[in-house]
Parts: structure tokens; C-alpha cells; sequence
């Protein structure tokens, strides 16, 4: 009896390996028993691989055959389910780059990925304490850049902090319970295994990619919140002083505009978006503030335009013709905002990337799934 489940357990494990080569790029099939129909860490990682490895094999690509996942961090929904997994990656033996991975069963895909630079989450950490995120800590992603911990008091009732600001969280009044409420009370205390080259086997992928020309030369500057440990919620002024920085450096008008850069930039930005006095940016106040900003140097724009985010041809047709995106991710009147910068983009299958400036990384080779939730995006131009 023992001899036949051995066996039938060859045979089933045959089988799963011969249907995941024959599987689509970023499709799996028969899972692992999962909860709540969210996949396994397992299932994840072999998507990610056989991501990394179809990513690898393009040109001027920074991952190669060497490119590994180094560790993995899960996140989690208020339910604990793990509903993503960060791959944080090695290449030729130094750790950079990493995968992030949404785990929804019914359709698993690369939500975001970097060659070279930190998920913003371990940026947090990393600025916080001088570490990477602790693979212990239980944490609720909220949107793509907001992050919670899960906390018992003495008495053993549940309350959430804000993994950036550790202010305390109350999600007792969503009844839906998927957009908590910030309070402004303080800080709180303190399967069976499949070879690894059947990851490697996938159909053919249609890549079209362009970034930004310019963008990528050596000594281009990246302007993150580092740079400015005194803002507090800088993003958009961070977005703003990237968008200028590009017009007066990169640009073939850069010459004619550098009465747009100076020293002061940031500071002089700050207060034109009202960030200095509301401590926040809304989107109108950004771009006003741009448009003030460009008429005090004496050089006003030529011609400025928005987008509610749900049209990706004002992405692509905009940087074709080389003029970055201020783009503002996941609305949320309750709780917060981001601002980021787009300068490219990447079609891979039949999947849509920004490739963006997060304000927390230096790094140019951030992707950002476009998923047609994005609120809000404009530009100024010359």
C-alpha cells in the first residue's frame, strides 16, 4: 500500500511540474490548498521566478541568471489573510531589487518591482530604525503606500498603528473594514516541490517599454524625502522639485529655464503648494503651485493639463513625448495621499507599468502596476 501512494505521488508531482511549464507567464494552476482563496508563498514564489527569469533574459536588464529571491516578507489584509508577498532579491551576491506579488487566487500578478532599489515599505523601515522590515511583524497593507501593525493593549483589545508615523489607527467605525480612520490621539507605545528551472519555462513575452530620455544618465539627480528631513507630508513638493530638476537638467530646453533652479527650489516650492502651512498637498494647490512658482522665476509654463488617472493613453502619449507625469496614487479623504512621478512605462503581456520616482528611492527602475485606480495626474510643460 505504501508503495502504490508513492506512486501515485510521482505521478501527481509530474503532473503539476508539466502543467506549470505548459502555463502562461503570471498564470498558475492548481494551487496548494489555500485560505479565503488567496495563494501560497510557495505558488507565489514560482511566479515571481519565472518573472524574474523572463526579465532577465532582456537586454540592458540589471537582473541576470544570479538573480535570486533573498527573503520574503508577508502582507496582510485586517482579516490575516496574507494577501501579498514581498521577494526581496540578490544579484551576483548583493541584495537590491525586489518583487512584490498580490496573491488573489483568481488571478495572481506583479503588482509592483524594482531592478535596483527597496519596497517602499522597507524604505520606511530602513529610515525609521536603520533596518530592513523584521520578517516577524504583521503588516496590514492599506494602499500602496500606507502600512499598518496590528497591536493588543493590556487588555487585549486590538488597535492598528501607522507603520510610517506611528500614530494609532481606529477602524471600529468601518463597518466594511477595509479604510481605516486616523485618530489624533498620539503616538503608541513603542505542494510538492517543483524543479526551479520549470519556473524558467514560460511563453514568449510582448514587451514595449520608453522611459524618459535623459532620465537615466549617470549623473542624473533623484530628490527623495531624505533630502529633506524637515517636511513633513513632502511628497509633493519632492514630486514638484523631481519635475523641475528634469526641465532644468534633462530637457533640451534646460538652458533656457535654469532661472527655475536654484538652491531654494524646494523650500520656495513648498510654500507655493501651501504644504508649508497646511502640512499636506492637495492636487490643485500642486499644480497652482507650480505655475506660481514658474511665473515668480519669470519663466510662466506654456501649457499645463489633467487627467483623473483612468486614461493610460495620457500616460503613454505624454512620455512618448518626454514630459513627466505628476501622479497622485489611491484617494482616500480619510486617511492619506501619495504623490509620485512617472517617467516611463512598460507593457509586459497584456499588463501596464509606471515606472516612477516614489519619493523614497533614488532608484529610476520602479514599476507601479497600472490598474486604472489612480485619482489623479498632470503635468506643466514649456
Amino acid at each position: 500500500m505504501k508503495h502504490n501512494i508513492k506512486f501515485i505521488s510521482f505521478f501527481l508531482s509530474l503532473f503539476l511540474v508539466i502543467n506549470y511549464i505548459a502555463t502562461p507567464a503570471h498564470k498558475i494552476y492548481g494551487y496548494s490548498n489555500t485560505a479565503n482563496n488567496y495563494i501560497t508563498e510557495y505558488d507565489a514564489s514560482l511566479i515571481t521566478k519565472q518573472f524574474i527569469y523572463e526579465e532577465s533574459n532582456l537586454t540592458n536588464n540589471m537582473w541576470d541568471y544570479t538573480t535570486s529571491i533573498k527573503s520574503t516578507i508577508k502582507l496582510y489584509d485586517f482579516n490575516d489573510n496574507v494577501i501579498m508577498y514581498l521577494f526581496r532579491l540578490t544579484t551576483n551576491g548583493i541584495d537590491k531589487g525586489y518583487v512584490l506579488l498580490d496573491a488573489n487566487s483568481s488571478n495572481p500578478y506583479i503588482y509592483s518591482f524594482s531592478y535596483d532599489s527597496d519596497y517602499i515599505l522597507d524604505s520606511i523601515s530602513i529610515e525609521k530604525t536603520g533596518i530592513n522590515t523584521k520578517d516577524d511583524e504583521k503588516i496590514i497593507i492599506y494602499d500602496d503606500f500606507s502600512f499598518l501593525i496590528k497591536k493588543e493593549d493590556e487588555e487585549g483589545k486590538t488597535y492598528y498603528i501607522d507603520f510610517e508615523t506611528d500614530e494609532i489607527i481606529d477602524i471600529s467605525q468601518n463597518k466594511n473594514n477595509d479604510k481605516p480612520t486616523k485618530l489624533k490621539i498620539g503616538k503608541s507605545s513603542s505542494k510538492t516541490k517543483i524543479k526551479d528551472n520549470a519556473a524558467k519555462a514560460s511563453s514568449k513575452s510582448k514587451i514595449n517599454s520608453y522611459v524618459i530620455a535623459g532620465i537615466l544618465d549617470k549623473d542624473y539627480k533623484i530628490y527623495t524625502n531624505k533630502d529633506f528631513p524637515k517636511i513633513k507630508n513632502y511628497c509633493g513638493p519632492i514630486a514638484g522639485i523631481n519635475l523641475i530638476y528634469y526641465w532644468t537638467h534633462a530637457h533640451p530646453l534646460k538652458n533656457s529655464l535654469s532661472p527655475l533652479w536654484n538652491k531654494n527650489t524646494f523650500s520656495d516650492l513648498a510654500t507655493y503648494m501651501n504644504t508649508t502651512s497646511r502640512n499636506s498637498t492637495t492636487n490643485h494647490d500642486l499644480s497652482n503651485g507650480l505655475i506660481n512658482y514658474a511665473k515668480n522665476k519669470n519663466k510662466p509654463i506654456d501649457f499645463w493639463d489633467e487627467s483623473n488617472g483612468k486614461d493610460w493613453s495620457f500616460f503613454k502619449d505624454n512620455i512618448d513625448k518626454n514630459i513627466p507625469i505628476i501622479t497622485l496614487l489611491n484617494k482616500d479623504p480619510k486617511y492619506k495621499n501619495h504623490f509620485v512621478v512617472a517617467i516611463g512605462y512598460k507593457y509586459k503581456n497584456n499588463n501596464k507599468y509606471l515606472r516612477i520616482l516614489d519619493g523614497w528611492s533614488k532608484s529610476t527602475n520602479i514599476f507601479y502596476k497600472y490598474r486604472g485606480n489612480i485619482v489623479d495626474a498632470r503635468y506643466i510643460k514649456w
